[in-house]
């Protein structure tokens, strides 16, 4: 349980930008955890999005493959392959940390009462977390990529884009 939070801060300190991926544990088994961590959030996350319950372990497993391959991909082109675990580990703690706050988020925008700011609120927060998303996925592939920060940000808002696009044009 001990290593279970520990990992949970280590995540947590990646998304405030004060972790880098290469202090994460380069272990398969904290890779399979994350994955297997991932694919649960993502099937909750299709599921409030719309996605039929019996589609979204598909909706999960697309996303989960579709990010590996594009990292993969990404480290292969720079020749840094042997990042590949770490990466993952890293780029994967931060979405599971940051789309469990954006799907409660969604929760409260699905009940919050239209016109009111009960409905701005959960609605700016939730861009603010989208955001974040892009900064804190920036962070992990800068280092993982040794690219600038901006280049970082680029490919992470393209690899956000190309995720989105996949996945809305099978399940949506």
């Amino acid at each position: 349980m001990h290593m279970l939070i520990t990992l949970h801060l280590a995540f947590l300190r990646v998304c405030l930008l004060r972790t880098l991926p290469q202090d994460l544990p380069h272990q398969l088994f904290f890779f399979k955890l994350i994955c297997g961590y991932y694919f649960v959030i993502q099937m909750v996350w299709g599921a409030l999005q719309g996605v039929k319950i019996s589609a979204a372990p598909f909706f999960a497993l697309v996303s989960l493959f579709l990010i590996a391959f594009i990292v993969w991909l990404l480290l292969l082109v720079v020749n840094h392959r042997q990042r590949f675990i770490q990466t993952m580990i890293a780029l994967l703690g931060v979405y599971c940390i940051i789309d469990l706050s954006r799907s409660i988020l969604l929760i409260w925008l699905q009940y919050a009462e239209d016109n009111t700011l009960g409905k701005a609120i959960p609605a700016l927060l939730f861009i603010i977390a989208t955001l974040w998303t892009w900064i804190a996925q920036g962070h992990v592939l800068r280092h993982a990529l040794s690219i600038d920060f901006v280049a970082a940000l680029i490919v992470s808002i393209l690899i956000y884009i190309m995720n989105f696009s996949t996945l809305s044009s099978i399940f949506f």
